[in-house]
């Protein structure tokens, strides 16, 4: 199973249309799209019909939401300042409201649970927190603290634009909690360690890696035992 990762888009439709050349030679079995389709560069309204055009799995990302919760008590402090928010406000006026009605439709997170396949989770930035990304030189106790509710071992994140490959292993601390033991009390042994593997496929339409190619990630099913979650990537530019 070969699955390809796109991501942070940001209305930036000519890099759409590099990538989705790019997959037509490498025929990946699927196609995912984790968040930020809009808001950025001015083809917003015309990737949304390209993605509405497939049969991709697609979550929201912040950046739906600034649209969708324009308005609204939801909305960013200050994002009704045309001034400041002027991307914002120009893709307001040219938004439809088909458009929007899929964009809201979108959920926040998928698990990927394919034949044969390892269990993978994919949110735009953290489960609950989509403006909330992880970095390459996050300490793993961080990391940990943020994924400690994710169980599944593979985690796709994005938001940030920087693609990403790495394992973070984590051992839970000792318990300070006693137990009743026949020679007496004793601490209760520390839980099995945590791993997970996080990718972030990068940015197609707007990298922040100096590198200024369109970006996003293929990855494949592979023995847990070669990698562990199961998912080997590899990431293109």
């Amino acid at each position: 199973m070969r699955l390809a990762i796109l991501a942070d888009i940001h209305g930036n439709l000519p890099a759409l249309e590099s990538v989705l050349a790019t997959l037509e030679q490498i025929q990946p079995d699927f196609v995912a799209v984790n968040g930020d389709l809009i808001n950025g560069v001015p083809f917003s309204a015309e990737v949304v019909d390209r993605l509405r055009a497939t049969d991709w799995a697609i979550v929201r990302g912040n950046h739906e939401f600034y649209l969708l919760d324009h308005g609204t008590e939801r909305a960013v402090a200050g994002s009704d300042d045309a001034e400041r928010w002027g991307q914002l406000h120009w893709l307001l006026a040219r938004i439809t409201p088909a458009q929007s009605a899929f964009l809201a439709m979108l959920p926040d997170e998928r698990t990927f649970c394919f034949p044969g396949t390892q269990p993978l989770r994919m949110t735009h930035g953290l489960p609950g927190r989509n403006r909330v990304g992880l970095y390459r030189n996050q300490p793993e106790e961080k990391v940990a603290a943020e994924l400690a509710g994710v169980p599944e071992r593979t985690f796709v994140t994005a938001h940030t634009h920087v693609q990403i490959d790495r394992h973070v292993t984590w051992q839970p601390a000792e318990s300070t909690e006693l137990s009743t033991h026949p020679h007496g009390e004793m601490q209760r042994p520390n839980g099995p360690a945590r791993h997970w593997h996080i990718v972030n496929p990068g940015s197609v339409g707007l990298p922040l890696n100096r590198q200024t190619e369109a970006q996003f990630a293929v990855i494949e099913s592979v023995d847990p035992a070669l990698e562990p979650g199961g998912w080997a990537v590899t990431h293109h530019r």
